[in-house]
């Protein structure tokens, strides 16, 4: 099976679009378990300093 030019051109941007989500994902995900972690922290330091 021989893929046309428009074929092909449209299964590149596809796959770039897919990979560009997933990495959008990807970095969104890290950045929400961070934020988590550093809350967590935070409030471990607030209850600590607290008599």
């Amino acid at each position: 099976m021989q893929l046309t030019a428009p074929t092909k051109k449209l299964a590149v941007q596809w796959l770039n679009e897919a990979l560009s989500f997933v990495s959008t994902f990807v970095v969104a995900d890290s950045l929400v378990l961070r934020n988590r972690q550093l809350l967590v922290a935070a409030k471990r330091v607030c209850l600590e300093s607290t008599p």
